[in-house]
């Protein structure tokens, strides 16, 4: 009996003890987990800045990716959660280079900086330029450039257009004095006139870009510009895109540009243009009076024949005023040559490949040094007999050489029967 007893007092004693044991192991995980909130704060840390420091004018503070780390007494730390109510000189009202941040918890402090830049920007279209800057870098929110908005801005020298911008309006920079301007490759439109008249700009790059075409007048007048890239993309360059690109030195047009426009470079600077297999359309005087101009060559796959409406057509008068070209291929792409399409120059050769199918009347009839002109098909081009005459070619022409088995069809073609003795069989 005595035994149990003992037996039970120790069951007490033990049970009692354990109760104790756990009742201040739960008192101390609770003292620490209350002893940032009972314990005083002695400092605030960033963690991390908000993904945003950079802002536009009228834009709202934006904390997103902000992390405050407090340090409590004892050397505890947590993360605190702040607000906009806890930032204090925040406005975006003017411009700052640097805008300094308070963030204020419990009479401790942190600061951070951010910049508001002098543009406004609303759904993603920049608005607004302050005046008064040379330079000017976009931030990554802007899709697209309003019209006009650098119109004739006479203090503007470089922009740094930023990735993600797709479009840039018309007349955008028009008349302006920007000298520096990259082309980043989310582009996908320029307006047209967008950098008509800009006298100081010097290189245009656009290889990166996803243009598919140069807009009118996109670049006109812009006497200073050395040096032009253009993107695998394009596909069309339109009326005047660059005339008057005096201080171009030569020229690469990209391999699936199907058309120029009308004086697309007219009085461009180029002594060498390459023009790829793929352009089937010339508008008229596509490189008028382009005084430097004297080589033309071609490079590059034949197009692949689409039905369209477009005529696959040198116009007239396209290289007319080229006084110094000497050297000059057709593009595959071309089927038929107009009137005048190359003007007096010193060419004396020329090649007419198989797939060109009539000749206007003229053609070539300004072309005083030309000596031998080579066809490399054997049906005869139809001669443009519509006003009674073709007169084609110059005085000056001796050898039309033309397929062996097509001399006589070439004799006997209207058109062609007046050139009938300096026809030929060429070495094809």
């Amino acid at each position: 009996m005595t035994g149990i007893k003992t037996r039970h007092f120790f069951g007490v004693i033990i049970l009692i003890f354990c109760s104790t044991f756990i009742l201040s192991c739960d008192k101390t995980n609770d003292e620490k987990e209350l002893l940032p909130q009972t314990a005083s704060l002695e400092k605030l840390t960033i963690k991390n800045l908000p993904t945003k420091t950079q802002y536009t004018l009228g834009e709202s503070l934006n904390l997103d990716g902000l992390i405050i780390i407090g340090t409590y007494a004892g050397g505890a730390e947590k993360p605190i959660a702040i607000d906009i109510a806890k930032v204090d000189g925040f406005s975006s009202d003017k411009p700052s280079e640097k805008e300094t941040l308070k963030i204020v918890v419990d009479g401790k402090n942190v600061t951070f900086d951010v910049s508001i830049l002098p543009l406004r920007v609303k759904d993603g279209v920049l608005t607004e330029v302050l005046p008064g800057y040379t330079k000017l870098s976009l931030p990554s929110s802007i899709v697209e450039i309003s019209e006009g908005l650098f119109y004739n801005n006479q203090q503007i020298v470089t922009v740094s257009l930023n990735e993600g911008l797709k479009k840039i309006g018309n007349a955008a920079f028009a008349f302006s004095s920007i000298q520096n301007i990259n082309f980043p490759s989310s582009l996908l439109e320029i307006g047209k006139d967008a950098f008509n008249q800009c006298a100081q700009l010097k290189e245009v790059d656009l290889s990166a870009t996803h243009l598919t075409t140069i807009k009118e007048s996109t670049f006109f007048g812009n006497e200073k510009m050395t040096s032009l890239k253009l993107p695998s993309t394009l596909v069309s360059i339109e009326s005047q895109a660059f005339l008057g690109s005096k201080s171009l030195t030569e020229l690469v047009l990209p391999e699936g540009l199907s058309r120029l426009g009308n004086e697309a470079f007219r009085e461009c600077g180029a002594q060498s243009v390459k023009l790829p297999n793929s352009i089937c359309s010339f508008d008229q005087r596509a490189f008028y009076i382009c005084r430097n101009l004297t080589t033309v060559t071609t490079y590059g796959s034949a197009p692949i024949k689409v039905q369209t409406d477009q005529s696959n057509k040198m116009e007239a008068s396209c290289f007319e005023g080229c006084t110094m070209l000497t050297t000059f291929s057709f593009p595959l792409g071309i089927e038929e040559i107009g009137q005048g399409v190359i003007g007096k120059s010193k060419v004396n050769s020329l090649v007419i490949h198989a797939g060109i199918k009539s000749i206007d009347f003229g053609a070539f009839g300004w072309l005083e040094y030309l000596n031998t002109i080579t066809l490399e098909s054997a049906v005869p081009p139809v001669a443009d007999m519509s006003l009674s005459v073709w007169q084609a070619f110059s005085p000056s022409l001796v050898n039309i050489k033309v397929p062996a088995s097509a001399v006589d069809k070439y004799k006997n073609t209207i058109g062609w029967m007046e050139y009938k003795k300096r026809i030929s069989a060429s070495n094809i």
